[in-house]
């Protein structure tokens, strides 16, 4: 089925690429307004303007489910490049996120 996401403040509408009709919303509470949106499979990533970062694992039933976040971040831009690894760009460094290993086992390059 093809579909497509809409950031919103706060909330994630997805939409069916048919009928341009919304089906679904995904409420991404660690995100104010959101700025930025990419999938990679199952998993959705949001970023908004003050910098925060959430990630979503999509299922059938759409349960919300934040698997990743990071509050505060100063994020500037964001992309998969595994299903469980993230590279996040901030406003001084670069970092590689990979979920399946512990917090102070990810890598951050800083300029």
């Amino acid at each position: 089925m093809p579909f497509f996401f809409i950031g919103g403040k706060g909330n994630v509408e997805v939409a069916h690429l048919s009928s341009l009709k919304n089906f679904d919303r995904i409420k991404c509470p660690e995100v104010s307004e959101i700025v930025k949106l990419h999938s990679f499979g199952q998993r959705i990533g949001v970023s908004d303007s003050s910098g925060n970062l959430g990630v979503h694992t999509l299922d059938s039933k759409f349960t919300n489910n934040c698997v990743f976040s990071i509050k505060k971040g100063n994020v500037v831009d964001f992309f998969f490049m595994r299903a469980s690894v993230l590279a996040v760009l901030s406003s001084n460094s670069v970092q590689v996120y990979d979920k399946l290993l512990h917090l102070k086992r990810q890598m951050k390059f800083n300029q």
